[in-house]
C-alpha cells in the first residue's frame, strides 16, 4: 500500500465530490456496496442524463429532415432590356410592353421522396456516437473500482493488524506477570518489568498510527461513496472471486461499438451520392406572372417534379471511405494495444495471486513454530533462563509472523479482486 498515492488519490476524490456527504446508517459495509455507491456518486455519471437529452434532440432533428421544406423568397429587379417581338405587328394589333423593373414574391413546399434512408441512417449514426460516450463514461467506473478496491482492502489490512497489536499487547502482559513471579523469587530485577511495560507503551503508539491511517482511509472512502462513515462501522471481509482468464472489460466494447459508427458512416456516403427526388409546389404574386407578355400583377401557382444528382460527391467518395478505412486501423490498433497490456497485466496479477497462496502456507509453518518458541521462552524467563530482551525478541518474531500472514493474506485477496477487475468478471 502506498501511502503517498492514497494520500493524491484523497485529494483528488474530495476535489471530484464538490457536496456535502450523507449520513451512513449502516452498522456494517460490503465492498460491493462501495462499488455501487461509488458509482451513484461518480460525478461522471451525471454527464449520462446530459447525453441521453442530447441524444433526443438530436434525433428530433435529424427526423424533421423528411418534413417538406418550406422557402419564402421574393425579390425587385431592374433590367436594362426585356423581352419584345422582333416583328412588326400591324396597327390593329397591339403588344404590351413589358416593364423594365419587375418583381416577385413566392413560396414554396418541396418534399423529399428519396432521403428517407438517409434519413435512418444519419439516425443510426447519432445512436451509435451516443453509445460511444455512455461506454466512455462506463469505462472511467473501472478505475474507480480500482480506487475502491485500494481503500478497502487498505482498511482490512489495517484491521487486521489492530487484532494482532492486541495479541502482542496479551503476550507482553504475560510476560510481565512471568516476570513479576520472578522478581518476587529473586530471580529478576524490577528495571526487567519495565522493558516489557516500555514495549506495551510502543504497541500503544502503533496503534495511534493504525487508527490514524484508519480514519483517513475512511474519509477517503466517504467521499467516494458520499456516505458519512462511522468508526465503528464493520467493514466485511468479502470472500475470494472465482478468476477466469477471458477478457471482458467494457473498452472492447467500446472499439467494436467505434467501428460499427464506422461502417455506418461508410454507407452513408453512398446514399448521399445517389440521385435525389422531390415533389415541389410553387405559389406566388408578380409582375409578370407566368405569362411574360402580361405587364399586370397576377398570382400564380406551379407544381411538379424535381430530380437532382449532385457528381461531385463522386470525386470525393474514394478519399471519404479511405479516411474511415484508416480510422478503422487505428482502432483495430488500440484494440490490440490494449488488450497487450491487458494480457501483461493479468498476467502479473496472476503470479502475484500464485506468489502469496505459496507465502501463506509458508507463514502458518512459521507461525506453528514461533508460536512453539514464545511458549517455552514464557517458560525461561520465568525462570530466569532469559532476560526480557530475549524473550521480547521472541515475541516480536512470533507478532512478525502473524502479521506476514494477515498482509499476505490480504494481499491475495485484494489481488484477486484486482485480478476479477482487470478482467472485467
Amino acid at each position: 500500500m502506498k501511502w503517498f498515492h492514497l494520500r493524491i488519490l484523497a485529494f483528488v476524490v474530495f476535489f471530484l465530490a464538490g457536496k456535502n456527504i450523507k449520513a451512513q446508517n449502516n452498522s456494517s459495509l460490503t465492498i460491493e456496496q462501495c462499488y455501487e455507491k461509488a458509482e451513484q456518486n461518480f460525478p461522471m455519471i451525471k454527464q449520462l442524463d446530459l447525453i441521453d437529452k442530447t441524444q433526443a434532440y438530436t434525433l428530433d432533428n435529424i427526423s424533421k429532415g423528411i418534413l417538406p421544406r418550406i422557402n419564402l423568397s421574393g425579390q425587385a429587379t431592374y433590367q436594362s432590356e426585356v423581352t419584345a417581338l422582333p416583328i412588326e405587328l400591324p396597327n390593329n394589333i397591339d403588344v404590351p410592353t413589358i416593364s423594365k423593373d419587375q418583381y416577385k414574391l413566392y413560396a414554396e413546399v418541396i418534399q423529399s421522396l428519396t432521403e428517407f434512408g438517409i434519413v435512418k441512417q444519419q439516425k443510426a449514426i447519432a445512436s451509435a456516437a451516443v453509445d460511444v460516450e455512455k461506454q466512455k463514461i462506463d469505462i472511467e467506473l473501472y478505475h474507480l473500482k480500482e480506487n475502491v478496491n485500494q481503500i478497502y482492502f487498505g482498511i482490512l489490512l489495517i484491521d487486521e493488524q489492530l487484532i494482532q497489536t492486541e495479541l502482542i499487547k496479551k503476550d507482553l502482559e504475560s510476560g510481565i506477570e512471568k516476570l513479576n513471579v520472578a522478581v518476587d523469587n529473586g530471580i529478576a530485577i524490577p528495571t526487567d518489568v519495565s522493558v516489557l511495560k516500555a514495549e506495551i507503551l510502543q504497541i500503544q503508539q502503533r496503534r495511534i498510527e493504525l487508527y490514524s491511517k484508519r480514519n483517513a482511509l475512511i474519509q477517503m472512502l466517504s467521499i467516494l461513496i458520499n456516505e458519512q462513515i462511522d468508526d465503528q462501522t464493520t467493514f466485511e471481509k468479502p470472500i475470494a472471486p472465482t478468476t477466469n482468464s477471458s477478457i471482458n472489460r467494457l473498452e472492447l466494447r467500446l472499439y467494436e461499438q467505434q467501428q460499427n459508427n464506422l461502417n455506418l458512416e461508410s454507407k452513408l456516403i453512398h446514399q448521399k451520392n445517389t440521385p435525389k427526388l422531390y415533389a415541389f409546389i410553387q405559389g406566388g404574386f408578380g409582375r409578370p406572372a407566368l405569362n411574360f407578355l402580361d405587364n399586370d400583377f397576377k398570382p400564380y401557382y406551379i407544381g411538379g417534379f424535381k430530380l437532382n444528382w449532385n457528381f461531385n460527391g463522386y470525386f470525393t467518395a474514394k478519399n471519404e471511405k479511405n479516411i474511415l478505412t484508416i480510422k478503422q486501423e487505428s482502432i483495430d490498433i488500440q484494440k490490440n494495444l490494449f488488450l497487450y497490456q491487458t494480457h501483461l497485466q493479468l498476467a502479473d496479477q496472476n503470479e502475484a495471486v500464485a506468489k502469496y497462496d505459496q507465502l501463506i502456507k509458508v507463514d502458518d509453518d512459521i507461525i506453528s513454530l514461533r508460536e512453539e518458541i514464545k511458549e517455552v521462552a514464557k517458560v525461561q524467563l520465568e525462570n530466569g533462563v532469559i532476560t526480557p530482551i530475549d524473550f521480547l525478541n521472541h515475541i516480536n518474531a512470533a507478532d512478525k509472523a502473524r502479521q506476514n500472514l494477515v498482509l499476505h493474506q490480504m494481499q491475495l485477496l485484494q489481488s484477486q479482486y484486482d485480478l476479477k477487475t482487470s478482467s472485467g468478471n
